[in-house]
């Protein structure tokens, strides 16, 4: 996602009551229960520490000394949705607790009145973000003829060395 889409996204989720906009993860967690899909420990990374990762967010997506206490305690038997669309923000069964930068914010299906949380635009981030944008108009101006291979591989290979990534 780049960072137009990140803030369009973030203009739409606080204007809309949609229940899949509340459960995405815990749909996942639940689906995957019902059906054993993938691991667990593979499903959990690729809800927490993939997209730190690939967004370059440093101190999310693990349990690690010096990171951000952000976890979630559940119990994969239990794991149910009881999202509607009345109520889409109704909490997952199964989810006992929520942790947020250390801090409880939701014990019981309830919520404790912390709202330790913030969005995250990281530097980093938005900088990726803008990388992932500049790389597609590369794409589009190879496909389109606008540039040669050459041109194309060398302008990827300037990029990637003015933003600090790492590879195209």
């Amino acid at each position: 996602l780049d960072l137009d889409t990140l803030l369009w996204l973030e203009r739409f989720l606080s204007d809309t009551r949609l229940p899949v906009l509340y459960i995405s993860h815990d749909e996942t967690l639940i689906e995957n229960t019902a059906n054993v899909i993938i691991h667990m420990e593979q499903l959990i990374r690729k809800i927490s520490a993939l997209p730190a990762e690939i967004y370059h967010l440093k101190g999310k997506g693990r349990i690690q000394e010096g990171y951000d206490a952000d976890l979630v305690l559940f119990d994969e038997e239990r794991l149910k949705d009881t999202a509607t669309y009345e109520d889409p923000s109704r909490v997952a069964g199964g989810i006992d607790m929520v942790f947020v930068g250390g801090e409880c914010v939701l014990k019981d299906g309830a919520l404790t009145g912390r709202m330790p949380g913030k969005i995250i635009l990281s530097h980093e981030a938005k900088n990726h973000a803008l990388f992932l944008k500049q790389k597609a108009l590369l794409e589009q101006f190879l496909e389109n003829g606008a540039l040669t291979q050459a041109q194309h591989d060398k302008s990827l290979h300037d990029l990637c060395e003015k933003m600090g990534e790492k590879d195209g």
